[in-house]
């Protein structure tokens, strides 16, 4: 396959104006494989103002690199008589209309949908859904902390600190932890009053390799259990706990609800949609059926 490529940064500004006309900022070629051309002008933004100028040339040259190499890909694509160019143009047909289905649903539900959901409807949907208040998995109210070992190696007291404070009961707890944690934390979770997946909390953490995870839960809500593993140190200290099977706290039930019942809200949105704009084309006579 005969491919062409032209590529010239020295010598030239890329990115600025000067006195030519924008007409030939324009017509100023930068990179060039077979038929398809990159132009001065689409590298507006790639840089931000201020920056400096060797960084800017550098990101400049690393986007002329990465677009070469996606239109090389391209045209030993279009060139191999293996790909299947009427099953390409049909699927790029079919995101097209996926994406501004989409578009237009968005805009649709974003103006049209009602986000009041009332304690009434939420224990309707109960009502009629027994066994949604069964869980699926271990949920817990407690907080989660992760600490670059860093940190903790550079204060001898740290582990104890944070021990201290996790077993603090008073009134400034949650101020005192996240004080600590805003200076010190890679990451934190202290809304101890919310429920929230177990797994999803300490995933990538040592907590999540212990294989009795009931210990695990039994243990930390008398006291902050701590693992660590090459770079950080976590800690964790439940102030209560769910297993799976059990039946979920109202709270926690009642966020999943009122999220589905969102949910089903959209779906009837967006079958009101179609309905409408059907009755709105069959009045225009738009339709034709042959």
């Amino acid at each position: 396959m005969g491919l062409s490529l032209v590529i010239g940064l020295s010598g030239c500004n890329l990115l600025g104006g000067n006195e030519d006309s924008a007409s030939k900022s324009d017509a100023r070629k930068v990179a060039q494989v077979g038929n398809s051309i990159l132009y001065a002008d689409e590298l507006q933004g790639v840089t931000i103002p201020g920056m400096n100028p060797k960084d800017s040339i550098g990101l400049v040259k690393n986007y002329i690199d990465s677009w070469v190499k996606r239109e090389l890909v391209l045209n030993e694509a279009r060139g191999q008589s293996q790909v299947d160019q009427a099953d390409i143009k049909k699927k790029v047909q079919q995101f097209e209309y996926d994406l501004l289905r989409y578009s237009l649903e968005k805009q649709y539900v974003t103006e049209k949908l009602d986000t009041t959901v009332k304690k009434e409807e939420v224990d309707a949907y109960l009502k009629s859904h027994q066994g949604f208040l069964k869980l699926k998995e271990n949920i817990i109210q407690g907080v989660f902390i992760k600490i670059p070992l860093a940190t903790i190696q550079r204060d001898s007291l740290a582990n104890t600190k944070i021990v201290r404070m996790l077993m603090n009961n008073g009134a400034n707890r949650k101020k005192t932890l996240r004080d600590y944690c805003v200076k010190s934390a890679e990451f934190c979770h202290l809304e101890d009053s919310t429920w929230v997946a177990l797994d999803a909390l300490i995933s990538n953490s040592p907590f999540m390799e212990m294989a009795n995870k009931t210990n695990l839960l039994n243990v930390s809500k008398i006291q902050p259990m701590s693992r660590r593993d090459e770079q950080y140190a976590y800690y964790l200290k439940l102030r209560d706990f769910k297993l799976a099977d059990q039946e979920a706290p109202y709270e926690f039930a009642k966020s999943r609800i009122i999220e589905l019942i969102l949910q089903n809200r959209k779906v009837q949105l967006i079958k009101k949609l179609e309905e409408d704009l059907l009755k709105k084309a069959q009045k225009s006579k738009k339709i034709k059926i042959y």
